[in-house]
């Protein structure tokens, strides 16, 4: 039995755990993906040279592949190892067998954190399938004891000696039976029909003159719930309030209170009068998914501002679309102790809804304990951000081609610095990605470029894609969303 390639191939040096989906429901983002709510855990990492001999390593119990994988004896030694140092009497981490730049940014701290996590989650570990997509990549497919879940566990050895380990993942695996395989863009509308009421698709070639060529459309100028991927416009607005300066990036920024969101992100948990940049802001924004400093970054930018290039932006307008909130702000009016404060925000127009921002809304106290329970969809067509498949599009192309301008190098640190993109980086050479979610609404936009046919050929053109997912009073079914998108992203690679 051979996996379906999907796509989670290590790309930078980081380490980061999520129990899901509990967590991921009561957030305003989706983490590290448009399928952030199949993470249990994830485990990520890139390789540089190492000092460790592979031929150190203990011998393989994994000789006879069940798929009959064809395993170098390197991978095979470093396999064995991680599967023991899993195990829940496995030995201590030995640093020798991980790369210098890995452990610079996943220190023994750390590793010995998300391993501790593995082994609670796992009495033992059955690998019922292996593959080899790369002599130093390995795929292994792990059933969980109990209820049988199944899990991708993805490993990396730098390629040359002495072939220490640069990079692994651990992540709930789809059911490969329910992951169709699309032979036509009527397949996607089908399944988009059937998932969410409503559900929007776009995706478009990028020409050499950066205008866009449609792929494909469903229901794309309609504006609906995006959640936290309103951050490509706070980013495009950073990018323009640097332009005239672009030592602007480099701008001291305090942490105020009054600015703490609720999870995820790390800046809340810093002292009150913290400085950071205004890039250090943006990458925490759209890379880390910071809610914090979401709110740091729209505050600092200003409303007015954010909403000018908003609207400037964008083509579809939905009658929410402004005022542009702060994530507390949607936290106070969905979260607070009574229903009546949000009932009133999503029936008011904008220049009511100004006066209950600046009035009622700012004295208001969301709950973090409903937050951490958040489940049902909350007013999400008429409290939130809101913009079509085709802005997303728009804007994630305008972002990356704002970042290759030497005066933005911060942009293109922020939109290329998450720790992982969901995409299949055998097929795809680049990858940028942003997303978000909240219960009712998933929402991702990815930039992508193929590999070349040969290391001589030309690099294919970019594609753009987005897809929304609306639904409400019901949540989504995570499961059909999470199998969607992955067979959108394996049609894409297909797709004539």
């Amino acid at each position: 039995m051979t996996p379906m390639r999907r796509g989670f191939a290590p790309r930078n040096p980081a380490i980061c755990t999520s129990t899901l989906p509990a967590r991921t429901a009561s957030a305003l983002h989706m983490r590290a993906s448009a399928a952030a709510c199949i993470f249990l855990l994830c485990l990520v990492g890139l390789l540089r040279p190492l000092t460790a001999r592979a031929q150190d390593a203990e011998p393989s119990p994994v000789s006879a592949p069940p798929n009959g994988a064809d395993i170098s004896a390197p991978l095979r030694a470093a396999f064995t190892y991680f599967l023991a140092l899993l195990e829940p009497d496995g030995p201590p981490i030995d640093p020798s067998r991980f790369t210098p730049r890995f452990l610079e940014q996943a220190p023994i701290e750390k590793l010995n954190e998300a391993v501790a996590q593995v082994r609670n989650r796992f009495t033992r570990l059955e690998v019922i399938d292996i593959t080899s997509p790369a002599p130093n990549r390995i795929s292994a497919t792990i059933r969980h004891p109990v209820d049988e879940s199944l899990y991708t566990l993805l490993l990396q050895i730098e390629q040359a000696e002495p072939h220490r380990i640069d990079g692994f993942s651990l992540q709930p695996a789809p059911d490969r039976l329910a992951v169709p395989r699309f032979q036509h863009w009527d397949d996607l509308d089908r399944m988009l029909t059937d998932l969410a009421h409503p559900a929007a698709f776009a995706a478009f070639t990028v020409q050499p003159d950066g205008s866009l060529a449609r792929l494909h459309a469903f229901h794309a100028d309609e504006p609906l719930a995006i959640a936290h991927t309103s951050a490509l416009w706070l980013a495009g607005a950073a990018a323009e309030h640097a332009a005239a300066d672009p030592s602007r990036w480099s701008e001291p920024i305090e942490i105020r209170a009054e600015l703490k969101s609720f999870p995820p992100g790390e800046l809340r948990q810093a002292p009150d009068g913290h400085t950071v940049s205004l890039a250090q802001l943006l990458l925490a924004a759209f890379a880390k998914d910071d809610n914090t400093a979401f709110d740091h970054l729209l505050a600092h930018l200003g409303r007015d501002a954010v909403e000018a290039y908003f609207l400037s932006h964008t083509s579809a307008r939905h009658p929410h679309a402004v005022p542009f909130l702060s994530t507390m702000e949607v936290f106070r009016i969905k979260l607070g102790p009574t229903t009546d404060l949000k009932h009133r925000f999503a029936a008011a127009d904008a220049s009511a809804r100004r006066e209950l921002l600046a009035g009622e809304v700012s004295r208001a106290r969301a709950s973090e304990e409903l937050h951490k329970f958040w489940r049902m969809p909350q007013e999400n067509q008429t409290i939130g951000w809101f913009a079509s498949a085709d802005d997303l599009c728009r804007q994630m192309a305008e972002l990356v081609r704002l970042a290759s301008l030497e005066i933005h190098a911060p942009l293109g640190q922020a939109i290329r610095g998450r720790e992982s993109v969901p995409v299949d980086h055998a097929v795809w050479g680049e990858a940028v990605f942003k997303g978000g979610g909240e219960p009712g609404v998933l929402s991702g936009v990815w930039w992508l470029r193929a590999r070349a046919q040969s290391e001589s050929g030309p690099l294919p053109a970019p594609i753009v894609v987005a897809v929304v997912f609306n639904r409400s009073p019901e949540p989504l079914d995570q499961a059909k969303v999470r199998s969607v998108i992955f067979a959108m992203l394996d049609w894409l690679a297909r797709a004539p």
